[in-house]
């Protein structure tokens, strides 16, 4: 080969890694979701001293050679990744939180109520409210109350979960992450993050005085999951019954530690939630496969009377079961509850205790026989209604037949044992004046005889 060909040989191969190198150069700038997201907020929404904004194409330009070229910005918008390392919020495992949100979300710390306005799209949007106030950035973050994957620079693996196109260019979440152990918080679950700090619910105060409850979402879900009978079946910090899995920290489980596979909505873990509270036999139904014979034992949200506005307050009050702790000095304690003293009557309190316990959650509300709860492969299927206790017991009788407890036999020796039993409520304290309070309530309880009567 001659000298003049190695030459023009070498002109080329120079050319093609100049090439390869732009091609890289471009993809490193101009093929990032979060310069995309800058150039577009600086060229539509960013507020400017003379309400003009630079061209896009200007923009892109100065992006490729802010980040690329290191070019200072001058009197140009700044292009770059804007982090927060958060020492005082660490993960449980010691790790620093690192919050890389804001390098989209640019305006989130905005005051402008133009930029709050909800016409705008996000990640353009500013913060709603004056939450920000009270909770800077600098200081607290966006994970720590919204959950996500903060380091993350792209919306998807940040969110925790795959979209898909919906109307008018927004994203519709189709699924979380399963390698994301913390998904954004969604819609009023918002609510749940509150809580790490503000442990009774978030009240808005001023001179001592309830302003608003920031959190009343959360506060309904606590209520109803007392006044629901959860505690009869499933435990919460060391309280409760162990015929269901312990809730204390149900809201930091990963999603892959959930059977997605029946979900009729987004495949999450808050979904999951919502909709087993809706309908647990649909969510987790039998699997002969793994030896799972017969589906969830809960109640549906119509046995248990809850609207859906109801099923979502509950659902948020579930995912702030997490168990993440924050410093002290973050800490809002709740305000312990007033154990109920004053009755009108042992009749009343017995009413009471009765639904504090748990007993509701497998005996159903009283005065509705048509809610009747399973218990599969018990013997009659169903857990009794109670209702004409004196044709069956006398007083001694049914005070020990609730301190020993009870396991119903089985409709099938080769199957699972039924998964709801009496409990000993004598190993759980239960005696004295609170047993015999129980008794006079139980003992007023009365069954109408004739079929499709539903009231006692």
């Amino acid at each position: 080969m001659s000298v003049f060909s190695r030459r023009i040989l070498f002109v080329i191969l120079a050319a093609m890694v100049l090439g390869f190198f732009t091609l890289a150069l471009l993809r490193d700038t101009v093929g990032r979701e979060w310069i995309k997201s800058q150039v577009t907020y600086y060229a539509t929404y960013a507020k400017t001293a003379d309400g003009k904004h630079p061209a896009a194409a200007m923009l892109w330009g100065e992006a490729v050679a802010q980040t690329a070229l290191l070019k200072p910005p001058g009197s140009m918008p700044a292009f770059g990744i804007r982090q927060r390392v958060l020492d005082d919020f660490r993960f449980a495992s010691g790790a620093q939180r690192i919050d890389r949100c804001e390098t989209c979300h640019l305006a989130i710390g905005e005051s402008d109520p133009a930029l709050k306005s909800r016409d705008i799209p996000q990640p353009f949007r500013a913060h709603p409210g004056d939450y920000l106030e009270t909770h800077p950035t600098q200081k607290f973050g966006c994970t720590i109350c919204h959950a996500g994957q903060g380091i993350a620079l792209k919306s998807e693996p940040a969110h925790g979960y795959v979209t898909k196109a919906g109307k008018n260019g927004s994203r519709e979440l189709v699924e979380a992450f399963h390698h994301v152990d913390t998904p954004m918080l969604v819609g009023q679950n918002i609510e749940a993050g509150c809580i790490k700090c503000h442990q009774g619910g978030a009240m808005r105060t001023r001179n001592a005085h309830l302003v608003r409850d920031e959190t009343p979402h959360w506060t309904q879900g606590k209520k109803l999951f007392g006044e629901l009978g959860c505690i009869g079946c499933h435990s919460l910090n060391g309280e409760g019954g162990k015929a269901a899995p312990d809730l204390t920290e149900v809201g930091a489980k990963y999603p892959d530690q959930f059977d997605m596979r029946h979900l009729k909505g987004v495949e999450s873990v808050q979904n999951w939630v919502y909709e087993h509270f809706k309908d647990p036999q649909a969510v987790v139904q039998a699997d002969p496969a793994i030896d799972i014979h017969f589906p969830s034992d809960m109640p549906n949200a119509e046995q248990l009377g809850m609207s859906d506005d109801d099923v979502r307050a509950v659902t948020t009050y579930v995912m702030s079961l997490n168990g993440e702790k924050v410093f002290s000095k973050y800490v809002f304690p709740a305000t312990p509850e007033k154990e109920r003293t004053s009755f009108a009557s042992t009749v009343e309190k017995g009413r009471y205790l009765f639904r504090r316990l748990g007993c509701i959650g497998c005996h159903g509300r009283e005065g509705t026989e048509a809610d009747q709860r399973k218990n599969w492969n018990a013997v009659g299927g169903v857990i009794p209604k109670l209702g004409n206790l004196s044709d069956r017991y006398s007083r001694a009788e049914l005070s020990e037949f609730i301190l020993r407890g009870s396991m119903p036999p089985k409709e099938k020796e080769t199957l699972e044992s039924p998964p709801l039993w009496m409990p000993t409520w004598r190993e759980r304290g239960l005696g004295g004046q609170n047993l015999e309070a129980i008794l006079d309530y139980l003992f007023t309880l009365k069954k109408k005889r004739k079929a499709g009567e539903e009231s006692f």
